[in-house]
């Protein structure tokens, strides 16, 4: 059940401040604490872990967050103790003795009649990217401007005036009504903004406007908001905006978060070592008590975040009660249509964001250093929040599971049951070297299956799980599609599983089909073919090329790769975005032609093209042709001549085809592709 906190200063943070603190009659004073202080290993006990806290107000929140810090800092001290114990018995050939674990732990007519979209992993659910059409025009960011281009009729195309911005523009919504959303960074105060690094410091602000672009050559600027905090990830349902940052740690000035451990010569002892982190405890209790709640969730300055200004806001923050891993996931709702902004939050750092229509999941995987002490796992947990209501963002409930996951693929929600495609660690049969190692340090071993989880009360429950796959391998893209699954693992060659869904309770492996190589993203041609992108590799898993396959599922039993076509340029040395970004990917169903961005280095010049070929589950893949951007490459003292010149993104409408760099835009005909039609250049 969702517990309520309404003391203010709470036992950590008392005993962090030297208070003793008493429950039950049991003493937990310092000294007691100190005892096991440095023996956790976070083997910890997963129903504290999801069990999210709510607060009453204010006041009992700033308490409970300055607690978990001071108890995050000081088992940080814990983890440096036990490496530093290790380094100073290998500098003396004498292995340290395990301590006790404790158990706490994205001729034409007048408009196109069919145009490509961004790629976006869940119908209905718009993602977030740096190129946007309406089929008309062409809207696209590069550098701190967002170039509009009149990019129908492809031979009339030009561009219009650009909107420029205070700082780099990062990502773009395009709605139905023709409101465009800009995201975009600027330097927060204190800070040093390099443009190089846009993501670089936790105090950036993520700054979002809205235009009114119906009419293209004369955008209305609408509405903008700022908020603090680390951009990770936005989705789009109608005319509500879903932004989600992510911050390590909280904002407190003047804390040691480290031991220096050397002095003169030498190492410290270990006497020496426990002595300076009193000290440092001591000072760090001193900054955290002084620390304004503002401080905490990073609401401080001139911005629109409503967290922790009001008691109702400091009720939509939630602390997960036993993870000692500080930082924090805000939620935050623009409705468009009326320009309001809710916000909720949870104070742990996510690794990864999927949204379904009706739900938004973030999850965070937690590994701690100790290998082996008690607990081999690494953990990840997951937050369900309820997105459909336009103008806020309800959280629903937590849960925990085994494992980490590759990207937001690797999670899918039908029913109401969340399924994931997760990667173990598990310890490995090798023996280790004693005279090199400590049995605790021995290697890990990975294993792959799909797991389900559902909402009970407020708690995410793992439903059932599928046996354990691919021993030493790990999991390089994954989809789901209905009531079916498919997940590609790969070490030395590609094996493609096919799961059985159909009782969520029950997941099942039906087929494996293993080929060299690997596919790092798949999508959905039709019920019985799936069109991947990734690299070809040899059967020792050196990689040849890049390589796109078509898969006949319709067997699920024996899945077949039924078509491949390899790009190798003679030295199998190829990139393409669309390896890691889904958003480079463009399937244009209509035509049956996939674009996707090519580079690499031929006779030591740098290329890179718009590479299209022909799609055809029958006829198989072939070479439609390239655009190439090259020409248009303009030196940046940053980047070097590659970044303006790099293909980024395609476009299809009707028949053309529009090859879109950091540079320019290319239109082509589909029936020639070396002879372009028109091109716009963004370079002044």
């Amino acid at each position: 059940m969702m517990k309520f906190y309404s003391k203010p200063l709470l036992c950590g943070l008392s005993l962090a401040l030297g208070v003793a603190c008493t429950d039950g009659g049991k003493d937990s004073s310092e000294s007691e604490l100190s005892k096991q202080r440095f023996a956790s290993n976070y083997a910890l006990d997963e129903s504290s872990l999801v069990a999210l806290t709510q607060f009453d107000g204010c006041n009992s929140l700033e308490g409970h967050l300055k607690g978990q810090y001071l108890r995050y800092l000081e088992e940080r001290f814990a983890q440096q103790r036990v490496n530093h114990a290790y380094w100073l018995a290998r500098r003396n050939r004498e292995l340290p003795q395990a301590e006790e674990a404790s158990s706490d732990m994205a001729t034409e007519a007048s408009e196109p009649q069919d145009f490509s979209k961004t790629n976006t992993q869940v119908e209905g659910v718009d993602e977030p990217d740096i190129v946007k059409t309406n089929g008309t025009h062409i809207f696209t960011a590069t550098g701190n401007k967002v170039q509009i281009v009149k990019s129908w009729p492809a031979a009339d195309m030009i561009a219009l005036p650009a909107l420029e911005f205070p700082g780099r523009v990062n990502n773009l919504f395009l709605t139905e009504d023709q409101k465009l959303v800009v995201s975009y960074f600027e330097p927060y105060v204190g800070s040093v903004y390099d443009e190089f690094y846009p993501y670089s410091f936790n105090r950036d602000k993520v700054f979002i406007s809205s235009y009114d672009v119906s009419n293209p050559e004369s955008p209305v600027a609408l509405a903008s908001w700022a908020f603090n905090g680390n951009y990770q990830s936005m989705r789009r349902i109608g005319s509500s905006i879903r932004l989600i940052q992510n911050s390590w740690g909280f904002r407190i000035d003047n804390l040691q978060t480290y031991i220096d451990t050397w002095e003169g010569n030498g190492p410290i002892s270990m006497s020496e070592f426990d002595k300076r982190v009193d000290l440092a405890k001591a000072a760090n209790s001193k900054a955290v008590a002084a620390a304004a709640l503002s401080d905490i969730l990073n609401t401080g300055g001139e911005t629109n975040d409503v967290l922790g200004k009001t008691p109702e806001s400091c009720q939509k923050v939630f602390s997960p009660e036993g993870i000692r891993n500080t930082g924090l996931t805000k939620v935050t709702t623009i409705e468009l249509a009326t320009s309001t902004v809710d916000q909720s939050a949870v104070t742990v750092p996510s690794n990864h964001v999927y949204a379904s229509e009706k739900s938004l999941y973030i999850t965070q995987s937690y590994s701690w250093f100790w290998r082996g002490l008690s607990n081999w796992e690494t953990l990840s947990f997951v937050h369900r929040f309820d997105i459909q209501n336009p103008s806020s963002t309800q959280y629903l409930g937590s849960g925990s599971y085994s494992g980490y996951i590759n990207n937001q693929f690797s999670m899918d929600e039908k029913d109401d049951v969340l399924r994931i495609a997760v990667t173990e660690n598990i310890p490995s049969s090798e023996d280790t070297n004693e005279d090199d190692d400590i049995w605790w340090w021995r290697p890990m071993n990975t294993i792959n299956r799909v797991i389900t989880m559902n909402l009970v009360e407020n708690k995410l429950q793992v439903l059932g799980k599928s046996v354990g796959l691919a021993e030493g391998e790990k999991i390089y893209s994954a989809r789901f599609m209905g009531d079916k699954g498919y997940v590609v693992t790969f070490r030395q060659v590609d094996p493609l599983y096919t799961f059985d869904l159909t009782d969520p309770a029950a997941p099942k492996v039906v087929g494996e089909l293993k080929i060299p190589g690997f596919s790092t993203y798949m999508h959905p041609l039709d019920e019985g073919h799936l069109l991947a992108v990734g690299n070809e590799a040899t059967n020792e898993g050196r990689i040849t090329g890049l390589k796109v396959s078509i898969f006949d599922v319709s067997d699920f039993a024996n899945p077949k790769e039924k078509h491949k076509f390899i790009i190798d340029n003679g030295n199998g040395w190829n990139w393409s975005e669309a390896l890691y970004d889904h958003h480079a990917f463009t399937y244009f169903a209509s035509r049956k032609l996939l674009a996707i961005p090519l580079g690499g280095y031929i006779d030591r010049s740098w290329t890179s093209e718009l590479k299209v070929f022909n799609i055809d589950t029958e006829a198989g893949i072939s070479n439609r042709g390239s655009i190439s951007m090259s020409d248009l490459a303009v030196y940046n003292e940053n980047y070097g001549w590659w970044y303006s010149s790099q293909v980024r993104r395609s476009v299809f409408a009707d028949d053309f085809i529009y090859g879109i760099s950091n540079s320019g835009i290319r239109a082509v005909h589909n029936s020639d592709l070396a002879a372009p039609i028109k091109t716009v250049s963004f370079v002044e």
